[in-house]
């Protein structure tokens, strides 16, 4: 059975690129699962990762495992910073003209067919001497997956639709690209709109069941721009402490003084920091999850959240 290895990048105490509330090494480890996922889900395929949670993994080593797991292919998930925008990919120089580069070229230009439809730049296909793509014995390509430090990537790499779909371009670019065998009635998902080929003849699907919740918070300017193609999308936990925050100042729920001020708010700051510093204050929020807040909210705390603020009204 064909074997890929998946790295996300950095880990540990190596966090990689921040931006916008964004850490490299976090993000790449969300867009290395979801990738693994897929491909267990629609592939007849081995998939292993480097790394699957927060751990500093020296790059030699990483090599060293899939060269150990006698890999067919490696995929190292890495973005980018530093004044730039878009996405390229990179292989070893002397990859050129082997079996790797058409790997590149496949991959590369499937995951730019989807990215395109968001306004993302296409860098290029490169060549550079990194460790992970040098040191491993198989076919080996780098992703720089976008720049956290640039506003409208970073914009793209908070939304949990686009990083789905980033993802299945992912597999669908190697599935092309190493002709891997699609589990039985699974065919190649695309990932870029499409027109349909005939007009729909079944009924208008009902609407979704929390639309008219959707409406109603949008007509009251709790949401601020409209979540419908979302609604069955996890949200994260900034959306979710913003949309509480927004809901105790409605409902003139008053600050603790004595809680201690929070740090103050950088230029670089995530959008939903604010809204969970003054969560803080309020004593709805019991911690601070600064460090979370592009991570999906659990319902637990949710419904944490939601009774602490409900207390909080009625006294």
């Amino acid at each position: 059975m064909t074997l890929i290895v998946l790295d996300p990048g950095h880990g540990g105490k190596d966090s990689g690129a921040t931006g916008f509330g964004l850490v490299e090494k976090d993000l790449a480890l969300v867009i290395a699962s979801l990738v693994q996922r897929l491909f267990k889900e629609q592939y007849v395929v081995d998939v292993r990762m480097t790394r699957e949670t927060d751990v500093f993994i020296p790059l030699s080593e990483r090599a060293n495992l899939a060269n150990q797991w006698k890999a067919d292919l490696f995929i190292a998930f890495h973005h980018n910073a530093s004044g730039g925008e878009g996405f390229e990919s990179y292989i070893y120089p002397s990859a050129r003209g082997t079996k790797v580069e058409e790997i590149q070229n496949k991959l590369h230009d499937t995951m730019m067919s989807y990215m395109k439809n968001y306004g993302v730049k296409d860098r290029g296909k490169k060549q550079a001497n990194f460790a992970v793509v040098r040191e491993t014995r198989m076919p080996a390509i780098l992703l720089e997956n976008l720049f956290v430090d640039n506003a409208h990537d970073a914009s793209l790499l908070k939304q949990q639709s686009f990083l789905q779909g980033l993802a299945q371009s992912v597999v669908n670019g190697v599935a092309l690209a190493i002709q891997l065998i699609p589990r039985p009635s699974q065919q190649p998902i695309p990932v870029a709109p499409t027109a349909p080929a005939a007009p729909p003849t079944a009924p208008p699907s009902s609407p979704h069941w929390a639309k008219p919740a959707h409406d109603a918070l949008r007509a009251a300017g709790f949401l601020l721009s409209d979540h419908t193609a979302n609604l069955d999308q996890p949200a994260s936990e900034g959306m979710v402490i913003t949309l509480f925050n927004r809901l105790r100042e409605a409902l003139n729920i008053q600050q603790a003084q004595t809680t201690p001020a929070p740090p103050n708010n950088s230029p670089n700051e995530h959008w939903a920091a604010l809204a969970n510093d003054e969560l803080m204050k309020a004593r709805i929020l019991q911690s601070d999850h600064r460090g979370h807040l592009d991570e999906p909210a659990s319902e637990a705390m949710v419904i944490e959240v939601a009774n602490r603020i409900w207390q909080a009204a009625k006294k």
